[in-house]
């Protein structure tokens, strides 16, 4: 899967799946299905492959979006960028998520030197730029929880 793939399938999104849509309601079938279903057939995966690819291409494209070009650049891989996603999920407040992001861009390519190995324990050890990342917001983060 490769950054273009995914910012394709970010704009077939931004067109298909329009939030404002007032029939919405009376839909048998959404405009995220949609396209999921749009993605799986052009693409020839799963459904849930499918879906899985447009999580991904809305994170990049609707709330990381400095994350994205550094991926389309090629300066860090779909592993890293796929962290990335899954651990800014939770994140409300969109001021911090626009922080978390230039952040982000700005270290995620240092953090490609990392093997596989000593990179897949980041969450865990507390050893990498990340870890410190998610601490020093820690106190943002907790407001937006509660």
């Amino acid at each position: 899967m490769c950054a273009r793939e995914l910012a394709a399938i970010g704009e077939l999104y931004a067109r298909r799946a329009p939030e404002d849509d007032v029939d919405r309601l009376n839909w048998a079938i959404d405009g995220h299905e949609n396209v999921v279903a749009e993605v799986a057939a052009a693409l020839g995966v799963s459904r849930g492959r499918a879906r899985a690819r447009l999580r991904y291409a809305i994170a990049l494209r609707e709330r990381l979006p400095r994350v994205a070009e550094v991926f389309m650049r090629g300066l860090i891989d779909f592993r890293l960028m796929a962290a990335v996603v899954s651990r800014t999920d939770l994140v409300e407040d969109p001021a911090l998520i626009a922080k978390l992001d230039a952040v982000v861009a700005r270290h995620a390519p240092n953090w490609m030197r990392l093997s596989s190995r000593s990179s897949s324990s980041v969450s865990t050890c507390g050893s990498c730029g990340s870890i410190r990342l998610a601490s020093e917001y820690r106190a943002s983060a907790q407001r937006i929880v509660m």
